[in-house]
């Protein structure tokens, strides 16, 4: 049976590893989305023949993707970013990881020209309804048939 965290154990965890391990929250988001990276390249049939779009939300979930994207990216494997509201991401990470443009969300985006969605939208933190582009978002990732989600799929509580 694999254990599972409710959202404040996940963020317990998180705490205990940058307070025991002395890593800082930077390089855990970082080792995150590198570690996300590489599952897709050594798990996806012809990842580097794919075509791949990561979506970032809010929060470290957004960021893990930004950092996904870059990795991908950086490894050969086509990557596009969308960043669903980049005035409140941390700009740091944008500045740092991405070398490329990212995308706003509008609806003429066609998600499902891509192989695979890198789902980065909310993490294991969400306890409200989705509205407004993140509703519109969601919405359209429920067609699209491979979803690597982070953490836990978006709409789920």
């Amino acid at each position: 049976m694999i254990s599972l965290l409710n959202s404040k154990d996940s963020k317990e965890l998180d705490n205990y590893t940058i307070r025991e391990s002395r890593i800082s929250r930077d390089k855990l988001i970082d080792n995150a989305g590198k570690s996300i990276a590489y599952h897709i390249i050594e798990k996806t049939s012809n990842p580097f023949k794919k075509k791949i779009l990561c979506v970032a939300g809010l929060g470290d979930n957004g960021l893990d993707a930004i950092v996904c994207s870059s990795y991908l990216n950086k490894n050969k494997v086509s990557a596009d970013l969308l960043v669903i509201e980049p005035e409140k991401v941390n700009s740091k990470y944008l500045n740092l990881y991405v070398k490329n443009k990212y995308f706003l969300f509008t609806d003429d985006i066609k998600f499902n020209q891509y192989d695979l969605i890198v789902d980065g939208i909310f993490g294991t933190g969400l306890n409200r309804s989705i509205e407004s582009m993140y509703l519109a978002v969601a919405k359209k990732l429920s067609s699209c048939k491979s979803i690597l989600s982070i953490d836990i799929p978006t709409g789920i509580y």
